[in-house]
């Protein structure tokens, strides 16, 4: 049993440098999509993004259903069963 923990002590530096690199590179990749999503969206909304973030800080000891503004949220369309649902009404 030892001899697996020495093995793991041994191999830790270099796992540890290989995620240290993917993980300045996955920084890098995200500060140009955040760079790119601040340049394109429209400023009103980087204001209320900036609003929220601030609100969501203060309140997250006391709410932490006060973070959920980071989940990611998508307006679903239509799906295309309901669509050809409605035709066939027709």
């Amino acid at each position: 049993m030892n001899d697996c923990n020495f093995m793991k002590m041994i191999r830790i530096t270099k796992f540890l440098s290989r995620k240290l690199k993917e993980a300045i590179k996955g920084a890098a990749e995200s500060k140009l999509a955040f760079d790119n999503l601040n340049e394109t969206a429209h400023p009103e909304m980087v204001i209320l993004w900036k609003a929220e973030e601030a609100l969501a800080h203060a309140n997250r000891a006391e709410d932490p259903t006060a973070m959920d503004i980071y989940e990611v949220r998508l307006e679903k369309e239509e799906s295309q069963i309901s669509l050809s649902g409605d035709v066939k009404r027709l």
